[in-house]
């Protein structure tokens, strides 16, 4: 009994600690998804600009070599973007594996609770029928050991008798002999 409702215990204890730990990652992850809309925008944004800028250049610099390396230099820094673009999506899926791995462990540790608490009422309902079943045999033996008070006092008063016969008997020869 104690002892199963320390595991039980120790068992919700458990799970509310994961479940305050998803609460902390789900906001997180919320966190998370606006940075990423916040760095798409910024991508948008920047390659919208990086197209007008090439237009501009273009039309400022009749010199190639320059514009060579201003192109060069934006898409080094376009690729950046996407790269940690792509980095931060990467680590948004990771964080909602993690979340349905804590979920499913959630799930799981309910499940043993439930299945603690269904084998404690089990246990209870034996433990009560044994009870009752000892109270059944403790009122048998009351009756049997009455029975046997019974049976000792015939026997002690059959021997008694058989004593007392026997005695008479004896009594009855010597007079016979006389």
């Amino acid at each position: 009994g104690g002892a199963s409702s320390d595991y039980v215990r120790r068992l919700e204890e458990e799970m509310a600690t994961i479940r305050k730990r998803l609460d902390f990652e789900q906001v997180q992850r919320e966190e998370t998804g606006m940075a990423y809309k916040v760095t798409s925008e910024r991508l948008q944004e920047a390659t919208a600009l990086n197209n007008r800028l090439e237009q501009a250049l273009a039309a400022q610099y009749a010199d190639p070599e320059a514009l060579a390396n201003m192109k060069r230099d934006r898409d080094e820094a376009l690729a950046n973007m996407k790269r940690e673009h792509d980095e931060h999506a990467a680590a948004t899926r990771h964080e909602t594996a993690l979340r349905a791995k804590a979920q499913q462990q959630v799930a799981e540790l309910e499940r043993m609770v439930r299945a603690g608490l269904e084998e404690m009422e089990r246990v209870e309902a034996v433990n009560q029928s044994q009870h009752t079943q000892v109270g059944y045999l403790r009122g048998e033996v009351e009756v049997a050991n009455g029975d046997v008070g019974r049976l000792q006092a015939t026997l002690t008063d059959t021997l008694a008798r058989a004593a007392k016969e026997r005695q008479w008997e004896e009594e009855r020869r010597g007079r016979d002999v006389e």
